[in-house]
């Protein structure tokens, strides 16, 4: 037969565990690289396995595949493969990595990989000059797809500066040049304010809001009043849906921690500065300890003109300069406090919003565009894959030249030889 055969993985490989070396134990001026389930994690002057291995995540990053061609140490959340010498490297490589071993996943605490699940799979072995020449395949169709992602990437880079540039204009009074000239009844100076001058009147209720509240594991429930946490925060826009809640006593417990639409949150830790307000409608809830509320006065500010500030220009450095003194990046209140934020009147404010709004539009849709086209590019990577390895990625022209190669036989020979060579091998022949 000319054709594939049919074999369990089991057949082919062979899933060493690998071994602990902590991150103490590790001599990071070394050579070899320390692999665990997604990738590096460190380096150190002695190896385990000497390379070409392929690394398969056993625990956490469950089913994650990784090669490495030189010496390494794989730890002991981790298995690697040891190819053998009838089988083609990098083809091993695709054909474990197009078997999305993370559907195998059947814990319920912590990811883990048994490898006899993985043993237990069917796949086709075809013979070795055809694995030759379906990595040749695979590899030229990834790389124009990863040609095309860097320009998608390059895009999304552009895209950021471009929004950068629209807000700093924005707030340096140029968006909104002309809109000034046709009025008569504005004062035409800005000024510089602290974030105390432009908070709701305390008797209307709390200014600041105090930082978000820490709750236990326990105290979270599949559904009532929601607890929002960064990430309800994306690019200036809430986010949902929730993934936390509390119950109704729970949340009496702990109203000083409230919002409600129109409040401003701020991430105060992680990727501190993240803003957005709280949309109409939106039901009122707590935030969590990584959040600070801000309500402001409409009558002086524009809240969507606040959380523009926070995205760009000025604030943006100042946050990002006052914070990264600090061992651990936060924002609190003393930082908030000194912060000085540009103001004009609140008509210009409208209009800056406008302006903004009308720029950025484009470029949300553009970047929308860009991210679904990314996320395509994943999955037809996946779909190059599992065409590969049903067969249907080399032409009957291609087939007919690689069993013309001096080193063809049949796949049926193949198996029979990868098998013995693994017999020796768990015998110490």
């Amino acid at each position: 037969m000319e054709g594939p055969v049919n074999c369990k993985i089991g057949d082919l490989f062979a899933f060493e565990y690998g071994k602990s070396l902590t991150k103490k134990e590790r001599k990071e001026t070394g050579s070899y690289p320390v692999y665990g389930s997604n990738g590096i994690v460190g380096f150190h002057d002695e190896y385990l396995v000497e390379g070409p291995a392929i690394i398969i995540g056993r625990k956490g990053a469950v089913g994650e595949v990784e090669f490495e061609t030189n010496n390494l140490w794989p730890i002991d959340t981790t298995y690697y493969v040891k190819v053998a010498e009838y089988l083609d490297f990098k083809y091993s490589y695709f054909l474990l990595k197009s078997l999305v071993l993370s559907r195998l996943d059947k814990s319920t605490a912590i990811p883990g990989l048994n490898r006899n699940d993985a043993y237990d799979l069917n796949v086709d072995l075809p013979p070795l000059p055809e694995q030759r020449a379906i990595v040749s395949r695979i590899e030229q169709l990834f790389s124009d797809l990863d040609n095309g992602i860097a320009n998608l990437k390059l895009a999304q880079e552009q895209l950021k500066v471009y929004r950068q540039a629209v807000l700093k204009k924005a707030f340096e009074g140029e968006l909104t040049r002309k809109w000034r000239e046709h009025q008569t009844d504005l004062p035409d100076n800005w000024h510089w304010v602290k974030v105390d001058s432009i908070l709701e009147d305390s008797k209307k209720g709390m200014k600041t809001g105090p930082f978000g509240t820490a709750l236990k594991k326990h105290e979270h429930q599949a559904s009532g009043i929601p607890v929002y946490g960064i990430e309800n925060i994306g690019e200036g826009v809430f986010r949902m849906p929730n993934k936390i809640f509390i119950t109704e006593m729970k949340f009496h417990e702990l109203e000083a921690f409230k919002v409600q639409p129109n409040d401003v949150i701020i991430s105060r830790s992680g990727t501190v500065g993240e803003i957005c307000a709280i949309p109409e409608k939106t039901k009122e809830g707590i935030i969590s300890t990584n959040l600070m509320r801000i309500r402001l006065n409409s009558n002086l500010i524009s809240t969507k003109y606040f959380v523009y500030l926070f995205q760009g220009g000025n604030v943006r450095e100042q946050v990002k300069e006052l914070c990264k003194g600090s061992t651990r990046v936060f924002l609190n209140q003393t930082i908030l406090s000194s912060i000085n934020f540009p103001l004009c009147s609140l008509p210009e404010q409208h209009a800056i919003v406008q302006q903004i709004e009308t720029r950025l539009s484009v470029c949300d849709k553009l970047e929308q565009d860009i991210a679904e086209n990314l996320e395509k590019a994943e999955a037809l990577r996946q779909s190059i894959l599992k065409k590969a390895f049903e067969g249907k990625l080399l032409n009957e022209r291609e087939l007919e030249e690689v069993r013309r190669a001096p080193d063809w036989e049949s796949a049926e020979k193949l198996l029979e030889r990868i098998k013995a060579q693994k017999k020796n091998k768990s015998e110490g022949v």
